[in-house]
């Protein structure tokens, strides 16, 4: 290139590298944190239906019927459970 024709060709920057801005950065731990709520809120959700459901269950269940049939078990009318053979991991 001549000299009179370097003068009027404008010289280009060199290339920055590329530098994400502060919007592009916030978006990753946005999304895990709004992730990690969906999950803990779902979790938290499931958990109270299944107490609630279990409550009923153990409301219903609680009769004088259950209560004798409980007592006879632990009365020793009838062998208890507890002491089965294979129920071996609870032995002491």
């Amino acid at each position: 290139m001549s000299a009179i024709a370097s003068k009027y060709v404008q010289q280009q920057p060199p290339p920055r590298a590329y530098q994400p801005s502060n919007t592009y950065r916030a978006i990753g731990p946005i999304v895990s944190i709004g992730a990690a709520s969906v999950v803990a809120s779902y979790v938290y959700t499931q958990l109270h239906s299944e107490s609630a459901t279990m409550d009923r269950f153990f409301a219903s269940y609680h009769t004088p019927e259950s209560e004798a049939s409980r007592q006879r078990v632990f009365d020793g009318a009838i062998e208890d459970p507890r002491k089965n053979v294979l129920n071996f991991l609870s032995w002491k």
